[in-house]
């Protein structure tokens, strides 16, 4: 998950990647409810202290001024539901946000329209002959009867499988 922030510190960062990698997500927005969650939840944490305060006031006094600090600490706790409620209506939105995110691509990464304009930077070690034809992992997977790739799209969407058989242990 991205780390709010250095997304509070270079929003243009993120905007420029989602640019880059096609996402549609509203950093703008996103800036704006996490203001909003972290306000609330300082404005909680300070009602804490003071309901803590109150707390250990109200064991030292006695009669009316006792009366008071009870009748206050009521008011402290309504409040802090109130902000309770607020941070959690706020939260799954900030959450869904935050998940449509993605890392900003390093500075050396060629840009593209899709797959089809990925370069192939570098090989590692040497490319094996055979005196075959050889399967890539999708024939392969199929032939041996360990993968199910009609049900994967099914499930889960384009480009998704499911292990079977022996491929699943």
């Amino acid at each position: 998950m991205i780390d709010i922030r250095l997304l509070r510190a270079d929003p243009d960062v993120f905007k420029a990647a989602a640019k880059v990698k096609y996402i549609d997500v509203d950093i703008d927005a996103l800036l704006e409810v996490d203001g909003r969650l972290l306000s609330a939840q300082q404005a909680l944490q300070e009602l804490r202290t003071e309901q803590n305060a109150q707390g250990k006031k109200i064991a030292q006094l006695k009669g009316d001024d006792k009366a008071a600090a009870i009748e206050e600490m009521s008011r402290l706790k309504a409040q802090a539901r109130q902000f309770n409620d607020q941070i959690a209506e706020l939260k799954p939105t900030f959450d869904e946000l935050m998940l449509l995110l993605s890392q900003p691509p390093a500075e050396d990464v060629p840009v593209g329209a899709d797959d089809t304009d990925n370069v192939e930077l570098r090989t590692e070690g040497e490319i094996r002959q055979f005196d075959f034809e050889p399967l890539d992992h999708v024939k392969l997977g199929e032939a041996l009867d360990i993968i199910d790739l009609p049900r994967g799209v099914k499930l889960a969407g384009t480009r998704s499988y499911v292990l079977k058989g022996a491929g699943s242990l």
